[in-house]
């Protein structure tokens, strides 16, 4: 009885880590930001929920811009006029989040810079 117990013990230990790991870098992939080097198609503003979201379509794939308190994040409307002014130029954009299609979920904007065309 003894030695089932500490099997069991082991098991679940060993279930435990392997959860936290996956949970920390599933964390780290959706709060860390990273950046993509695309070309910006078109933008568009829709409502949801009473709320106004930016998309902004690249040829990486759609991207959200919307506000983000905890990221300390006010500048939607700014940025947007950006992914605006770069519409068919290449663009550098911080980003973070998933994508996940069947959620409706986008990653989300941080920054926009413009790339200048080589000479």
């Amino acid at each position: 009885m003894n030695e089932t117990l500490k099997k069991i013990k082991r098991s679940f230990l060993i279930t435990a880590g392997i959860v936290l790991v996956i949970a920390a870098a599933g964390f780290y992939s959706y709060f860390i930001a990273d950046t993509v080097e695309t070309v910006i198609n078109d933008t568009e503003v829709k409502r949801y929920n009473g709320n106004d979201t930016y998309l902004v379509f690249t040829d990486y794939g759609v991207l959200q811009n919307t506000d983000a308190r905890y990221r300390f994040k006010f500048n939607s409307s700014d940025i947007q006029n950006t992914c605006i002014r770069l519409k068919g130029k290449k663009a550098e954009i911080k980003k973070y989040g998933w994508r996940i299609r069947p959620l409706s979920w986008y990653e989300n904007i941080v920054a926009v810079e413009e790339i200048a065309p080589n000479q």
